[in-house]
């Protein structure tokens, strides 16, 4: 026989939802001091041709627009990584994984 699940009380429920929201808030200002950080330290104009992801197991997924930008970040691709390291405070990145728009 089935257990019946307990009802959520509404109060929790609003708890977990904002505590949500303030999480992605904190990310997403994370991301765009990241971007500013590389404007300054990697390429100006970075920003406009890339989207930063998700990191993972030390692994980042960076989307970009063109070819032409995800060759050069590949082929600068160790030293993206010192640099969002850097940014971090640790070895927070072993990994770029790039993807097209």
């Amino acid at each position: 026989m089935k257990k019946k699940k307990e009802p959520l009380k509404i109060d929790s429920l609003i708890e977990r939802v904002i505590k949500n929201t303030e999480n992605k808030r904190k990310e997403y200002a994370q991301k765009e001091d990241l971007l500013c950080f590389l404007e300054k330290k990697f390429n100006p104009g970075i920003s406009r041709h890339i989207q930063l992801g998700n990191l993972r197991k030390k692994k980042m997924v960076i989307k970009v627009d063109s070819t032409i930008w995800m060759q050069e970040i590949n082929f600068r691709s160790r030293e993206l990584v010192a640099l969002i390291n850097e940014f971090l405070g640790g070895d927070k990145v072993d990994k770029i994984t790039l993807r097209k728009q």
